[in-house]
């Protein structure tokens, strides 16, 4: 993470306390305070590089993406925020500021397309929830 901080000239890390911040996601378990750093940093290193569903995935934090979206700025005339944010693993779906995500446990895997199990019936049984 310094190798990051160095780059731009941050001040070094010193993960001896626990990271606190009211802001900061619930991931439904606990982590130890380099973890949460690393993912902190993921996070905002990587911000719209189209990483943070799958890291969310893979760290079986799922649950977060049920937060509300929230922005403060641009809004149109009528009052609604301006905001879209766009999806960019599926050019198709976006998300807008203010609305409400759904999240379930089935969409940690995908679903295997039909297609596939008829081709081969020793992929069955479909991954959990499809």
């Amino acid at each position: 993470v310094n190798q990051l901080r160095d780059r731009v000239g941050m001040p070094h890390l010193t993960v001896n306390v626990g990271f606190t911040d009211p802001k900061w996601p619930d991931w439904g378990y606990s982590l130890s305070p380099i973890l949460q750093e690393i993912r902190r940093e993921r996070c905002i290193e990587l911000a719209g590089e189209g990483f943070r569903f799958n890291d969310l995935k893979r760290w079986k934090a799922g649950k977060v993406l049920n937060n509300v979206l929230t922005y403060v700025g641009k809004r149109k005339p009528d009052g609604n925020l301006a905001i879209v944010y766009p999806n960019y693993t599926n050019p198709d779906l976006s998300y807008q500021a203010g609305k409400s995500r759904t999240w379930e446990d089935k969409m940690y895997l995908y679903p295997i397309p039909t297609g596939e199990l008829q081709r081969n019936p020793q992929l069955l049984p479909q991954n959990p929830g499809w």
